[in-house]
């Protein structure tokens, strides 16, 4: 079972990732495929992937802006295939479309920084805190045509009052990664008529839902 991942920007969260990863879950760096990157003038994570020996895929977002706008995510299917990854793990800006969508049904996961339904759309942390919102977290979802709206598969919850900056609410999806991986390497993932059930998981009121069964160590 191999994963990919596609980030934006900084890719801040996806670097602590793997820094985390390689501390205290090593046996899932190998199976990381490759991250893919809509950013190639990102050097830091350059610095990060050649360090761990992860395969990195640099895209120029100029060519699907100039032209098809199916050209990113066809490209991304072709490297899903390509390195024989079963999952893709979304934290990308880009509205994913076409072929990509069907080929991987119920394997794209996208990470979404609001307890959904509540603040779809870009700068969800700030829509909840301007709305005075009492809880943040974030959103796994299975990712399909419409935005922000997929089978939810799990929430991160945070109190109002423990917010002090954005990495408080994002860093939450680091542990999320790693347990959904383990969920999904040990066949527990599955969809059923258009809901995900993990296989014995408890879910039961928590910071996390489903439950964690992973320990979570500092970042």
């Amino acid at each position: 079972m191999n994963f990919g991942f596609y980030v934006s920007h900084h890719a801040t969260r996806i670097m602590r990732f793997l820094e985390y990863v390689s501390r205290y879950h090593e046996e899932l760096m190998k199976k990381i495929g490759f991250i893919f990157i809509d950013n190639n003038k990102n050097e830091k994570l350059r610095e990060v992937c050649n360090r761990f020996g992860i395969r990195l895929i640099e895209y120029d977002l100029s060519i699907q802006i100039a032209g098809n706008e199916y050209h990113m995510s066809d490209q991304l299917l072709y490297n899903l295939i390509e390195y024989k990854v079963d999952y893709l793990f979304v934290f990308g800006d880009q509205i994913l479309r076409g072929e990509l969508l069907n080929q991987y049904k119920n394997r794209l996961i996208n990470f979404h920084p609001s307890i959904l339904p509540s603040f779809k759309g870009l700068k969800a942390i700030d829509q909840a805190l301007k709305s005075n919102a009492l809880l943040l977290g974030n959103t796994a979802h299975i990712l399909n045509e419409d935005i922000d709206s997929g089978p939810i598969i799990m929430h991160s919850i945070l109190s109002r009052k423990e917010f002090k900056d954005y990495d408080d609410v994002l860093n939450m999806q680091i542990p999320m990664i790693v347990q959904l991986m383990y969920w999904i390497m040990s066949d527990r993932f599955c969809v059923i008529n258009n809901e995900v059930h993990i296989k014995n998981a408890n879910y039961g009121i928590n910071k996390f839902i489903p439950n964690l069964e992973i320990t979570v160590h500092d970042f």
